[in-house]
């Protein structure tokens, strides 16, 4: 995904990258690194999914949260977004981006790359604001099964871990647009 591609899926957004100095040495995977300065962040996800803006220094999530409530195992990974239930981190060493409950610490892979996320944000962004009139339940669904498609081809092994979260993420944002 390109910055024009991000900047296409989400026309009402500022996008924003960060600098090789403001991404923190331990960020070490290059197409990490390449995706955070060159492409970017949106801001949103029609109003259910923000992400953090780059702008400004990442925290890790042991410093966005009460340490005692920052799974150990992904403490140190930095925090790139929220939703309603979940905190989506980034490892960055190896590019991938989890959903770690907000409740709890229960954490599954949401993308094996930080590019794919974002590239899945951007489809769920189109396909919820190309709405131009209330669907039915059953558009509404096939909308949710073409997103679950799309991105069960770019990467089913995190889809596999994650696919009941995504749809919750999915149904949550038909939600916001449908109020």
């Amino acid at each position: 995904m390109t910055q024009e591609e991000l900047t296409e899926a989400f026309p009402d957004d500022d996008i924003s990258v960060a600098t090789p100095q403001s991404l923190p040495s331990v960020v070490t995977d290059s197409e990490t690194r390449r995706f955070l300065i060159e492409v970017g962040f949106p801001e949103q996800v029609v109003g259910c999914v923000f992400f953090k803006p780059l702008d400004v220094p990442l925290c890790t999530l042991r410093e966005y949260r009460d340490p005692q409530h920052a799974p150990v195992e992904v403490s140190e990974h930095f925090v790139i977004g929220i939703t309603d239930y979940h905190t989506i981190c980034l490892d960055g060493v190896s590019g991938a981006c989890s959903f770690v409950a907000d409740e709890g610490d229960s954490r599954k892979i949401a993308a094996g790359r930080v590019g794919t996320f974002v590239h899945f944000a951007a489809r769920l962004n189109q396909g919820i604001s190309a709405f131009e009139n209330v669907l039915t339940g059953a558009e509404l669904d096939d909308l949710e099964e073409r997103l679950i498609a799309d991105f069960r081809q770019q990467d089913s092994a995190a889809l596999a871990e994650s696919e009941e979260i995504w749809r919750i993420v999915i149904k949550r944002c038909i939600a916001e647009i449908l109020t």
